[in-house]
C-alpha cells in the first residue's frame, strides 16, 4: 500500500507528531487525523515490527491517548478519519477497535469492524479458491470443513498431520538462537546459533504478543487439529489478564515463553526497567501458564549488551527469528500472510518463523500454511527446555507493585475483549 504524500507534508507531519514511545506523554493538542496518518506512515516505512513499535505511533498508542483525554469530540474526529481511510489501512486498527467496545462516543465502531471483516474475508476466499483449484486439479483436497467463528476467523479442522520433532535446549548461560539483528556480534561474542540449529525443511512456528480471546483460541484449535506444537512468546500483561489461555496453550503441549511485560522496544532501557520487563515478564507468564519456561524473546528483536547480560545471568534462552510473516503490516490479510510466509521459506528454507496470535488474519492463514508445509514435506520443530520447568515461585519484589495495577485493570481488559469472568 502506498501513500501519495508530498515530502514536505510528511516532514511536517512527523515533526508535529514526534517520535515518542508509549512511556512519553502525548500532547493534549493531538490532531487525530494527523496521528492516524502517522500510524499508517510509520507502519508502511518500518523495516521491522520493532522499528514501528519504537516509533510510538501504533493504533494502541492513539487509543490510549484518546482514552486518557476522554473527549467525545476527538472520538468523533477518529470516526470521521477512519471512515475515510481505505480498507487496507483501516484493517491495521482492528484490534484497537475491538477493545474499544466500552467507548460510547465511538459510534462508528461496528460499521468499521464490518468493513474490516469484509475486506479480510474477501482475501481469505481468494486464498481458499487457490487451494481448492489446485487440489481439484490433482484430486487431493480432502482437507477442511469451515466452521464460521466468529465473523472473520474461519476455524478449520485438518485431516493431515505434520511430522514433528523436539529440540531440547539447555537454557543455562542464556544461549541465543536465530539472531536477526546484530548477527555478527551475537554469533562471534555470544555463540549465537543461526537458524535455530535446524536443518533444511525444518521449521519452528512461533506466535508472539498474546494471548488474546478468540484469536489465540483459534490458533490453538488449528495447531491441535494438525498435531503441531509451537513456541509462544507471551506478553506478561496479556498472560495476566487471560491466564486461562496461557494454561490452555501449555496443556495443549505448546511451550510458553515470555516476551516482556508491556512490549517496550529496549534499545536503550534504564537498568531497572530492563530488569522489570525481562524478569517480571517471565514471572507473570510462568504464573499464568502454570510453569516457568526459561525462554525469552526481545520485543521487536531489539537488544543491547546490558539486556543480553540480564538474560544470560538469569538463565533465559533467547530466541529471535529467521523469517517474518509480516502479519503486522497494514493491509495484511490471510492471503498476504500466506504469500509472505512461503516467500520466506523459499528464501531461507529452514529456521524460526515469526507470527502473532493477536491478529485474526493470522489464524485464518494458518491452516493453509500448515497444509503447504505438509505438501512440501517440512518437519515442524518445537523447542523445549532441557530441565523440567519450575511450577511455582514467589513473586519478585520488583513485580509486586505492577501486579496490583494489572489486577485492577484485569476486569476492564477482559470486558473489552469479551472474555468471561
Amino acid at each position: 500500500m502506498k501513500f501519495q504524500k508530498p515530502v514536505l507534508l510528511l516532514v511536517l507531519l512527523l515533526s508535529a507528531t514526534g517520535c515518542s514511545s508509549r512511556s512519553a506523554n502525548p500532547q493534549s493538542s493531538l490532531s487525530v487525523s494527523a496521528e492516524v496518518d502517522a500510524v499508517l506512515e510509520y507502519n508502511r516505512t518500518a523495516k521491522s515490527y520493532g522499528e514501528w513499535a519504537a516509533s510510538g505511533h501504533q493504533p494502541d498508542d492513539l487509543f490510549e491517548t484518546l482514552r486518557r483525554e476522554n473527549q467525545a469530540e476527538k472520538w468523533r474526529d477518529l470516526c470521521a478519519k477512519l471512515t475515510q481511510t481505505n480498507d487496507p489501512g483501516l484493517s491495521l486498527f482492528e484490534n484497537a477497535l475491538t477493545s474499544a467496545a466500552d467507548v460510547a462516543a465511538l459510534d462508528c465502531r461496528a460499521d468499521l469492524l464490518t468493513r474490516i471483516s469484509s475486506y479480510q474475508l474477501t482475501a481469505a476466499q481468494r486464498l481458499e479458491d487457490r487451494f481448492a483449484a489446485r487440489a481439484s486439479a490433482h484430486g487431493l483436497r480432502d482437507i477442511a470443513r469451515y466452521h464460521p467463528h466468529p465473523p472473520l476467523v474461519l476455524k478449520k479442522t485438518t485431516k493431515f498431520k505434520l511430522e514433528s520433532r523436539v529440540v531440547k535446549v539447555d537454557a543455562t548461560g542464556g544461549p541465543i538462537f536465530s539472531p536477526i539483528f546484530g548477527v555478527d556480534r551475537l554469533v562471534k561474542h555470544y555463540g549465537a546459533t543461526p537458524y535455530g540449529g535446524l536443518g533444511d525443511n525444518e521449521i519452528n512456528l512461533t506466535f508472539d504478543d498474546g494471548p488474546l480471546p478468540i484469536r489465540t483460541d483459534n490458533v490453538l484449535a488449528i495447531l491441535e487439529s494438525a498435531g503441531v506444537r509451537a513456541n509462544f512468546y507471551q506478553m506478561g500483561k496479556n498472560a495476566f489478564y487471560f491466564n486461562e489461555l496461557s494454561q490452555r496453550a501449555r496443556e495443549n503441549g505448546h511451550i510458553v515463553g515470555s516476551h516482556s511485560v508491556f512490549h517496550p522496544i529496549m534499545r536503550n532501557p534504564a537498568h531497572e526497567s530492563a530488569l522489570f520487563e525481562i524478569l517480571c515478564g517471565a514471572f507473570f507468564v510462568g504464573q499464568a501458564a502454570g510453569e516457568f519456561v526459561p525462554f525469552f524473546r526481545f520485543p521487536g528483536g531489539a537488544w543491547t549488551e546490558e539486556t543480553i547480560k540480564i538474560t544470560r545471568d538469569n538463565g533465559l534462552a533467547v530466541f529471535f527469528w529467521d523469517m517474518d510473516s509480516e502479519d503486522w503490516k497494514a493491509g495484511a490479510t490471510a492471503e498476504s500472510v500466506f504469500n509472505t510466509a512461503m516467500s520466506e521459506l523459499e528464501r531461507v528454507k529452514k529456521g524460526i518463523m515469526l507470527m502473532h496470535d493477536v491478529h485474526s488474519h493470522t489464524a485464518v492463514a494458518l491452516p493453509y500454511i500448515l497444509e503447504e508445509l505438509a505438501q512440501r514435506k517440512y518437519t515442524t520443530v518445537v523447542f523445549e527446555p532441557l530441565a523440567r520447568p519450575a511450577t511455582a515461585a514467589s513473586m519478585p519484589a520488583r513485580c509486586e507493585k505492577r501486579a496490583k495495577v494489572l489486577q485492577d485493570e484485569k476486569r476492564s481488559e477482559r470486558k473489552h475483549w469479551g472474555a468471561k469472568d
